[in-house]
């Protein structure tokens, strides 16, 4: 009996005899790990570092009071720990800063206090004799001091009493390096490289926020009365559990990574098929060598383990390169992924890679499940088949045809199956995944029948126009069905990934598009640039300015909702054309919704109403706490809204707010210029800055610039899919290449046979080329409704449960016509090998061949 290193020592002379075919394997199985572990890598990443970004306080802290674009007085943090008594708080002061000194690194400006009973001394590192409480005094007594990583310090060659320039606001201001930031973990060190600290009050000048704070974090026992807290907080202050950050986080990297993480699997389950085909060309090719073993005794059980082997060597070496590859994907992923984050949350989130050791055993196990899954079948099928027909052509056909009915009724049932999964309620990702990997394992046990239908039918269209070439082709492909039609199968998947994709961005742009242009309608957004409400006499100034034809204050505000809790309310004046606003339900048309609104009705965004389950096609009721007590407010339409993910807000107009609260605390000002001003937005802007500049410290924006800004952001979101539909190419394009070689072996005599009975060169060409594109164009056709279907699950259904909002999903035939060339392409090229090497064929030789 043969032992298992036999089985090794005769696996490896057999991948290092073939290694092309070898290579094919390895290559299969090592893009699917890559992808899996550097999308893995890239999430983590950036969750961790914009997690760290924030501050380590937040770690430990159990509530956060925060405000909105004001920010909160520092008496109240005053009135928390004196009147309260709540000695387990920390105000935070934070914002973005370039240091000069560093290339202009951009880093984060975090101003604590030192007397809060937090763990503020983490931020100065692990220092076991006692150094780090020096070094927080010298920091606290240093006039306009801060502390860096020391990493950062000696990167750029900074020493202890440095002076400092460092750029906020586009105004040049000065510090001095007072203090080291140190530690021996690497987690640690890594988020402080992004860091500037000092003490608060020295944040609150360098930042322009004198007498405010951006939030403070809390630490309660797990029942505290919250009350008397929330009965001192301002207007637009609320209390919420720190978490809540941390979900907003979590369901911004997901909205990024969803369709990334499922295409990711999708590569490596078309890997599969590739693996799949090239242990069938491998038993294929070791048949004589299988059927003699057999003869002399060797068990089933034996030869199993001999292909098995092979498929495991070569799945540990594809794991391995995909492990490296991953990493160096996962490098580029989390600069698209951290500098989205950051724009979204307006922080500075450091792009390194980080990762467990889980991700990399996870890539490692599903590269090795992979490969053995794959040749399970092949290696079932070489122990079955008696020692003088070991796999057969013929046994492997008629096999399948008596298989067809059973995986066409399995087909059906998983399609039904996964569709009826989509519409379980709840808002489960692992349902929306298990139906997504469900349907399209019914459209794989589907390819067979499909291909056998497309190939008949296309049969007297190739006779007629192509002659004996034209009947060859389709009859020669359902001849080998059992392997065509996996071949077809695997380039089906990943051009479905092509299309879905596709049709997703599409969807994306165009309904943002929309979004944008029917929404940022003002040409000059005006803010306070230390995020303090906008003083009122400044609506005045601006609408007595020439050129300005109408001013909108905008209010924006946090109120309790006796039902839904602390929920976001906006108001805003009608905008220009607000009939063509993107509207998911209205009760009618707009010249009744416009009256209803201005009689007190309000609007909610489509993220508002399903995450507080309101009914999206009729009118409903949501009650809010005003200065007067509850009051009820009628929802007469839902609005679509792209800003961010989370609880959405309430829109209505601002006499009806103003009537409710009396707030005076603006947030914005939009202003809307005269035609030849709106075309000249900078040039305004411009002058502006220069009139205000010395009462006011102001934001500004054109309209023009933030839809360019939000338009820009959502395309780098997706430069990553370029990579992916180049991936999904490679991969297909190898599994025709696999399944076209695997064919031309075990038809060497016959094409012999024809080669010795006449036909040329340039036919034997023809006909490999017509085989292949033939191939391709019936993986292009398949791949559109599989892509469509995948693309309105990840639109319509995945995308709700993770953003709580959907777009509009708009195909494009540009992408289905790019689906069939790159599949036709893709099929194509892979033929010219196999075609060439036939070219080459030794008449004699093949005929000899038994």
């Amino acid at each position: 009996m043969l032992r298992l290193s036999h089985f090794t020592l005769l696996a490896l002379r057999h991948s290092d005899k073939h290694s092309l075919q070898s290579l094919l394997l390895i290559l299969g199985v090592a893009l699917g790990v890559a992808l899996i572990v550097g999308i893995d890598m890239a999430n983590q990443s950036a969750h961790q570092a914009f997690v760290l970004s924030t501050g380590s306080v937040t770690n430990q802290a159990t509530h956060q009071i925060v405000a909105g674009s004001g920010g909160l007085p520092t008496a109240l943090y005053e009135d928390l720990r004196l009147e309260l008594g709540l000695r387990d708080t920390a105000p935070v002061v934070t914002g973005r800063v370039r240091l000069k000194n560093a290339r202009n690194a951009y880093l984060q400006l975090l101003g604590i206090d030192p007397a809060a009973e937090l763990s503020i001394v983490n931020y100065l590192g692990e220092q076991d004799d006692g150094a780090s409480l020096a070094a927080l005094a010298h920091l606290l007594l240093t006039p306009d001091g801060v502390a860096l990583a020391q990493s950062l310090c000696e990167q750029y060659q900074l020493a202890l009493g440095d002076n400092l320039t460092v750029v906020i606001n586009g105004q040049h201001k000065y510090v001095k390096l007072a203090a080291m930031l140190e530690t021996n973990d690497e987690v640690s060190r890594r988020a402080l490289a992004g860091l500037m600290i000092s003490d608060i009050s020295t944040a609150q000048v360098l930042l322009d926020k004198v007498g405010r704070i951006d939030y403070i974090d809390l630490k309660l026992p797990a029942k505290a009365d919250t009350q008397p807290i929330v009965d001192r907080l301002p207007a637009k202050a609320r209390l919420q559990p720190a978490e809540l950050q941390t979900q907003a986080i979590t369901q911004m990297v997901e909205s990024l990574e969803l369709s990334l993480s499922i295409a990711s699997q999708l590569v490596l389950l078309a890997g599969m098929f590739l693996i799949y085909n090239t242990i069938s060309f491998s038993v294929v090719q070791q048949r004589p060598v299988l059927g003699v073993l057999r003869c002399l005794g060797v068990t089933r059980r034996e030869i199993f383990g001999l292909v098995l082997t092979e498929a495991l060597v070569l799945g540990i070496a594809g794991s391995i390169i995909g492990l490296g590859l991953g990493i160096l994907l996962g490098r580029t992923l989390v600069g698209v992924v951290a500098g989205t984050i950051g724009e979204f949350y307006r922080l500075t989130v450091q792009k390194s890679l980080w990762g467990s050791p889980l991700i990399l055993y996870k890539g490692m196990v599903a590269g090795l499940v992979a490969s053995l899954l794959a040749a399970f079948i092949p290696a079932l099928e070489a122990t079955t088949i008696p020692p003088h027909n070991v796999l057969q052509r013929s046994q492997q056909e008629s096999r399948l045809q008596r298989l067809m009915p059973g995986l066409t009724g399995g087909g059906a049932l998983l399609l039904a199956a996964g569709w009826s999964l989509l519409y379980y309620p709840g808002k489960s990702l692992l349902l929306g995944f298990t139906a997504i990997f469900t349907i399209l394992a019914g459209f794989v046990l589907l390819t067979p029948l499909f291909t056998q239908l497309f190939m008949r039918l296309l049969h007297p269209l190739t006779r007629w126009s192509l002659g004996l070439i034209g009947r060859m082709g389709p009859r020669d492909i359902l001849r080998a069905l059992s392997r065509t039609s996996i071949a077809i199968a695997a380039l089906m998947l990943v051009i479905s990934i092509i299309v879905a994709v596709g049709l997703v961005i599409d969807s994306f742009r165009d309904s943002i598009t929309v979004w944008l242009e029917n929404t940022i309608r003002a040409d000059i957004y005006i803010m306070s640039m230390d995020r303090n409400a906008l003083d009122p006499y400044l609506v005045e100034e601006l609408a007595a300015m020439p050129g300005v034809v109408q001013v909108s204050p905008i209010w924006e505000a946090t109120v309790v909702s006796p039902d839904y809790g602390l929920v976001t309310v906006r108001a805003v004046d009608p905008l220009p054309d607000e009939d063509k606003m993107p509207v998911l339900w209205s009760l009618g048309d707009y010249r009744a919704n416009a009256a209803a609104l201005a009689a007190g009705d309000v609007v909610v965004t489509e993220a508002f109403a399903r995450y507080h389950h309101l009914p999206l096609d009729q009118p409903s009721v949501l009650t809010l706490n005003t200065g007067d007590g509850p009051h009820p407010f009628r929802v007469i339409g839902i609005i679509y809204d792209y800003q961010s993910p989370g609880a959405g807000h309430i829109l209505m107009r601002p006499h009806v707010y103003q009537n409710y609260w009396q707030d005076a605390h603006i947030s914005i000002i939009s202003l809307y210029l005269t035609p030849d001003l709106a075309s000249q937005t900078e040039e305004v802007i411009y002058r502006l800055k220069q009139k205000l500049s010395e009462r006011y410290a102001l934001v500004m924006f054109s309209g023009h610039a933030i839809k360019t800004s939000i338009r820009e952001g959502f395309e780098r979101s997706f430069t990553v899919t370029s990579a992916l539909r180049l991936l999904a190419v490679v991969v297909g394009f190898f599994g025709i290449l696999s399944t076209l070689m695997s064919l031309q072996f075990e038809r060497t005599r016959e094409l012999g046979i024809l080669r010795a009975n006449g036909m040329s060169v340039s036919q034997l060409w023809g006909k490999t080329l017509l085989e292949t594109g033939l191939m391709g164009l019936a993986a292009g056709l398949m791949s559109i409704p599989v892509g469509s279907i995948f693309s309105f699950i990840l639109v319509q259904v995945v995308n709700q449960r993770v953003l709580g909002w959907v777009v509009q999903l708009r195909p494009h035939l540009t992408t289905f016509g790019l689906a069939l060339t790159m599949s036709l392409a893709a099929a194509l090229l892979a033929g010219i090998y196999p075609a060439f090497r036939l070219s080459r064929m030794k008449i004699a030789a093949a005929i000899r061949e038994e």
